[in-house]
């Protein structure tokens, strides 16, 4: 697959376009849509709170008519908040439009277009648990022996070989397995990190026919296994048939899996890290990154 990459910045905001671009028809969305339940969002800065969400708009448009509590001044919500505290509002609505010339034809995808609140970019995920923000700082380096996951240190050094592998800033941090590096058979450890063999559970330590998945987060495909160390809100054992929440043997690359997100370039003291789809593109062609 042919990647494209394009930096733009705008301000305070970063983006960067990956993936093929493709020639189908688009959905529109506006930004008043409240049935877009599965949008996720999140605050941004210090001296000024800036929401996004994970379809690219920002502002008070994130909300899509559904603000967090969190984000109101009385009963109105605040997009663009400054300074902080304050209540002042100054951003209606705004997103990256990201354009390109396919078979001599200019086509431009819309993240939020002011006029009329059309949106043109979905979240790379719907409604899902692998569907999120992520967050790094060029500060957070340090060594942390309890730190969930195979790395024991964000690998998220600008300009800096973090693996050791011979390559500069080559996965960011989104969750994916963006140089390919993953392997199948010896990574798929799960998001904890490790194999059976080294994991405590609420049965205690690993024994090959009493308790051969201590944690209890082995992909189970048939649905016949149950997390019985995790009863749901009604006390059921769930299926671990669902690969986001088992993570172990799922066939998936996953955060806090060797050579997933393995060598980062942080850029601020906050990156926010989000990846989106446009309507007319059949895999995530998007990653936004937003710092403070």
């Amino acid at each position: 697959m042919k990647i494209y990459t394009t930096v733009i910045c705008i301000g305070i905001f970063f983006f960067t376009l990956r993936g093929n671009i493709h020639s189908q028809q688009k959905k529109i969305f506006y930004g008043t849509d409240t049935s877009k339940s599965w949008v996720k969002r999140i605050s941004q800065g210090d001296g000024m709170k800036l929401w996004m969400s994970n379809d690219l708009v920002l502002g008070k448009a994130a909300f899509h008519g559904n603000p967090p509590s969190h984000s109101t001044c009385g009963n109105i919500p605040v997009g663009w908040e400054y300074p902080t505290g304050s209540c002042l509002e100054h951003l209606n609505g705004a997103g990256p439009f990201i354009g390109g010339i396919i078979n001599g034809i200019r086509c431009v995808s819309t993240a939020y277009d002011g006029t009329g609140g059309r949106t043109e970019f979905t979240p790379a995920r719907k409604d899902s648990l692998r569907n999120r923000f992520w967050v790094g700082s060029r500060k957070d380096t340090a060594y942390n022996s309890s730190r969930s996951g195979y790395y024991k240190r964000p690998m998220n050094i600008l300009c800096y070989d973090d693996d050791g592998d011979g390559t500069v800033d080559e996965d960011a941090l989104d969750g994916e397995d963006n140089d390919r590096d993953w392997n199948k058979l010896t990574d798929d450890l799960g998001v904890d990190g490790v194999g059976d063999r080294q994991e405590i559970g609420c049965r205690g330590t690993y024994d090959p026919t009493k308790n051969p998945d201590p944690s209890f987060d082995n992909y189970e495909l048939t649905g016949i296994k149950h997390d019985t160390c995790r009863p749901n809100a009604y006390g059921v054992y769930p299926s671990m048939k669902n690969k986001d929440l088992y993570t172990e043997g799922n066939g998936i690359p996953d955060h806090g899996e060797p050579h997933v997100d393995e060598d980062d370039a942080a850029i601020s003291d906050q990156d926010v890290y989000v990846s989106a789809t446009d309507t007319f593109a059949g895999t995530p062609s998007l990653i936004i990154v937003l710092w403070e």
